[in-house]
């Protein structure tokens, strides 16, 4: 039998799983929800379950403790085919704020010897940069799609490249950034076709096809883009 946690969640309507480094496999239900069917549920679940888990196991193995994580010296932005040159400026200030310099140089100042100041100032940067690039870019692809959506947010999550709400609200992860322009605008169209189809049925692969014939080659090289993220996010 595989191991879970369950935790009861005021906002769920339905059962979720989960599958994390931290948590391991986490089963979310609505309250009030009869946890004897939960293994059942599992059960029917196992192959995916199990895929989820040796994704997660793989990419933990590329998880440096955070002593050990060196703070890049260059970004290389592939979604965008951007490159910039990074510089670290100690100054009187506590925290650590970046800024483009100009001509592909990227200046942290403030307590840049503390690496989690600088880390966090550099996701700070890059949910900036991806509000500027790619969010455009996806409403780009919504329009030759016809595939409308309502709003974005940009996020920095440990397992999805992205999600869509039924309410039509797409969430995009700022990793994309790192990933080749064709993986990035394979998740664009993966997550505009949720807006019709809130599941992965034939329906919706077939909606997907029909607005990227090479979906699945695309879909096989995402599944180890993980892989390639830089340490330090």
């Amino acid at each position: 039998m595989l191991k879970y946690s369950i935790r009861v969640s005021q906002k769920a309507k339905h059962v979720r799983l989960t599958v994390s480094v931290q948590k391991g496999l986490e089963v979310v239900i609505p309250r009030g929800f009869d946890r004897k069917r939960i293994p059942a549920i599992i059960e029917e679940k196992r192959q995916w379950i199990r895929t989820a888990i040796e994704r997660i196991e793989q990419h933990a193995r590329f998880i440096l403790p955070d002593e050990e994580v060196k703070l890049p010296e260059q970004v290389f932005l592939q979604a965008i085919d951007e490159i910039w040159e990074v510089q670290y400026k100690e100054g009187q200030a506590k925290a650590v704020r970046v800024y483009e310099a100009g001509d592909g140089l990227l200046l942290l100042r403030g307590n840049v010897q503390d690496k989690s100041e600088c880390k966090a100032a550099l996701r700070r940067w890059l949910t900036r940069k991806a509000h500027d690039r790619l969010v455009p870019w996806l409403r780009d692809v919504s329009r030759e799609t016809g595939l409308s959506f309502n709003h974005v947010l940009i996020r920095c999550q440990k397992t999805r490249w992205g999600s869509c709400s039924r309410h039509k609200g797409i969430s995009l992860n700022l990793k994309l950034l790192f990933v080749p322009a064709p993986l990035a605008r394979y998740i664009f169209i993966h997550e505009l076709c949720h807006t019709l189809h809130m599941n992965h049925s034939q329906r919706y692969w077939s909606l997907v096809a029909s607005k990227e014939t090479g979906y699945a080659g695309l879909d096989k090289e995402l599944k180890s883009a993980w892989l390639k993220m830089p340490h330090w996010i």
